[in-house]
């Protein structure tokens, strides 16, 4: 099963009728396919899926290690999953396939398959604010919720979260994001 898949059916089962809009508004996206990045780390087919579920994965071995098998009662799974699975909505639609010349190893001209950013106006916002508008747009999301999906790359914000003094969930959240990163390079 594709991870998009499993992203699709994680957020029903834990947000139910609430995400159905959103699902129904990423089934006619490039969500299936779309990759996490263009140069490093998931440049592939499902690659966002992926990371979202890697993301998801770690932030829950993180709970699990700050609270224990009971962390729910800090943080319900309803909102592990919208941070975990929104952090990095900005990225559907914003790349395309191309194709572009590199050398091989004997030293010829070949054309392989990459992807680049698609001219977008959410560009000319930064990711994290792209990412909170986005989900605002299907979710209600509480003040801790978008603040941990703001900060989930601080270097992306006009502060980071050493500055901001973030909460706990945006820095569990970002430490998520760095574990996947990690695993994904």
């Amino acid at each position: 099963m594709k991870n998009y898949e499993i992203y699709k059916k994680t957020m029903s089962h834990y947000l139910g009728e609430e995400a159905n809009e959103f699902i129904a508004w990423l089934d006619t996206t490039n969500a299936s396919i779309s990759p996490s990045t263009t140069r490093n780390g998931l440049t592939c087919e499902d690659g966002w899926a992926t990371h979202c579920v890697n993301v998801l994965n770690n932030l829950i071995k993180i709970m699990k290690a700050e609270y224990g098998d009971n962390f729910e009662e800090k943080y319900s799974k309803k909102t592990i999953v919208k941070i975990a699975f929104l952090h990095d909505i900005y990225k559907i639609d914003r790349y395309e396939k191309y194709m572009r010349n590199v050398k091989n190893e004997e030293g010829q001209w070949v054309q392989v398959e990459e992807y680049k950013t698609k001219d977008k106006f959410e560009q000319f916002l930064n990711n994290a604010l792209t990412s909170v508008i986005i989900a605002n747009r299907f979710f209600k999301l509480t003040d801790e919720e978008i603040e941990a999906i703001y900060y989930a790359y601080p270097s992306d914000s006009s502060k980071s979260n050493e500055d901001y003094n973030a909460g706990r969930l945006s820095n569990m959240l970002r430490y998520a994001v760095k574990m996947a990163l990690l695993d994904e390079q």
